[in-house]
């Protein structure tokens, strides 16, 4: 998958015609068909045409979602056999009831491939060569130097690259489909265009904002600047130059009775954990146009986390304003219970980890739709709090305003709804925590005017 603008993860899901079990495709020979299983048995098939005579290439692929199983078979005839499966794992509809589980069809790099959750790279069952006839599990990426040989004009597949639709069991419900294939893992890091590098783009590190989904481009522009940061409070609240709010906030924290310790106390039952706290300062008000304040400025203690939790479908931009923050991705926010106790009853329940990333000071990740969307973040930190800036806004496609983050709920294994709350309004809590850190602090404020004279510039 490239990270380029026309990239499928970066742009909103195609229009597509799906009349009697055949899905169109936007391109011929080419995207992704998302969709979850709607019983114990679904299955996307592809059939070459009659006009396909050549009995020595594969004529027929099946993906096969059974109950305790995914599998796939490629056939030389016009049906698939036993002796056809080149790929099962234990991913099915008892483990994944609401999928989704996705195909993706790339002619140009000669690629079929099968995966759940989130349709990305890292997500990839399998990639099955059908010219060389081999199947890897996981994912494989595209041709880096492409040569004559694979100029589709004298391809024995052309049938593949002239392929239209695909056909999807009456068993199984199309979510979406997308007209990009599935190649590379898409970059997790935003940078600006003026600090990307060649290296950035070659090996997929990073992406610019101007790749990203409409929404993204605009929380982008709103908090990505180099004078979107810490140091410029003290200005705009026309506070003691030698205020350092990181530093205020850390002592708030770790003093009993302080403002941010007692808000900790006060959440610890919040999601079921004690470590599963952290404070959320919003900035400006609820326009209409994201779940909760679109601005959070969410300030992680040492150790804390949030639970795994998806944003709503809204598109997102984090940056990290101090500190360091780990993010756990997730395939999907169900539970998943193993086949036939293949682990711990605990470990049943947690939904399968595939990624983690850790992101450091002013730099940025993002969330979409379709990538990014079930996290887990956590200040790794021994000593220190993390401070982060979270945006978030709804895609401009949709009509119909989802208001709550989804989130797994330790205790009972159950998907519970989180409405986007706030602990303190982002003015009053800077001023509050100005107060308090210089009256514990006289000494090193000496002529500072007090609280009730300072004014946002």
């Amino acid at each position: 998958m490239s990270h380029h603008s026309e990239n499928f993860a970066f742009t909103a899901p195609k229009p597509v015609s799906f009349v009697n079990g055949e899905v169109t495709l936007p391109v011929a020979g080419q995207g992704v068909v998302i969709f979850s299983p709607e019983s114990k048995d679904a299955s996307l098939e592809i059939m070459a045409p009659p006009s396909a005579t050549d009995q020595d290439i594969y004529q027929f692929f099946w993906f096969h979602v059974t109950e305790f199983e995914a599998s796939f078979y490629a056939a030389k005839t016009t049906w698939a056999s036993d002796q056809d499966k080149l790929f099962t794992c234990k991913k099915g509809f008892d483990q994944y009831p609401n999928g989704p589980f996705w195909f993706s069809i790339d002619f140009e790099n000669r690629l079929l491939k099968g995966g759940y959750g989130e349709p990305r790279a890292e997500l990839a069952l399998f990639s099955f060569d059908f010219k060389d006839g081999k199947l890897t599990e996981g994912n494989v990426g595209p041709i880096l130097k492409p040569t004559e040989a694979n100029d589709p004009a004298i391809s024995r597949y052309k049938w593949l690259k002239e392929l239209e639709s695909v056909n999807l069991s009456t068993t199984a419900k199309l979510i979406t489909v997308f007209k990009d294939p599935i190649t590379v893992a898409a970059p997790m890091q935003v940078k600006d265009m003026n600090d990307i590098t060649m290296g950035d783009v070659s090996n997929y590190s990073a992406t610019v904002p101007a790749n990203l989904p409409s929404v993204c481009q605009q929380l982008y522009e709103n908090v990505g600047g180099r004078n979107f940061n810490l140091a410029n409070i003290n200005k705009d609240f026309d506070l003691n130059p030698n205020f350092n709010f990181a530093k205020a906030v850390q002592y708030s924290i770790d003093t009993k009775g302080m403002i941010c310790n007692k808000i900790i106390q006060s959440k610890v039952d919040e999601f079921g954990d004690p470590d599963m706290v952290y404070l959320r300062i919003t900035m400006g008000g609820n326009q209409g146009e994201s779940p909760g304040i679109p601005y959070v400025m969410e300030i992680w203690p040492s150790g804390k986390r949030s639970p795994i939790h998806n944003h709503g479908g809204s598109e997102a931009i984090i940056k990290v304003l101090h500190g360091e923050i780990e993010c756990k991705l997730f395939a999907t926010l169900s539970k998943a219970t193993p086949y036939t106790n293949l682990l711990s009853m605990e470990a049943a329940y947690e939904p399968n980890h595939f990624k983690t990333c850790h992101f450091t000071l002013n730099q940025v990740t993002y969330i979409t739709p379709w990538l990014n969307q079930i996290h887990q973040l956590r200040n790794t930190n021994p000593v220190d709090a993390c401070i982060t800036i979270q945006c978030y806004g709804y895609p401009l496609s949709n009509d119909s305003h989802y208001e709550y983050f989804d989130w797994l709920n330790t205790d009972d294994h159950e998907i519970d709804q989180f409405y986007p709350d706030s602990d303190y309004s982002f003015n009053d809590f800077v001023l509050a925590i100005y107060a308090e850190y210089t009256e514990n602090h006289p000494d090193q404020f000496k002529n500072s005017a007090p609280v009730s004279d300072i004014h946002l510039n």
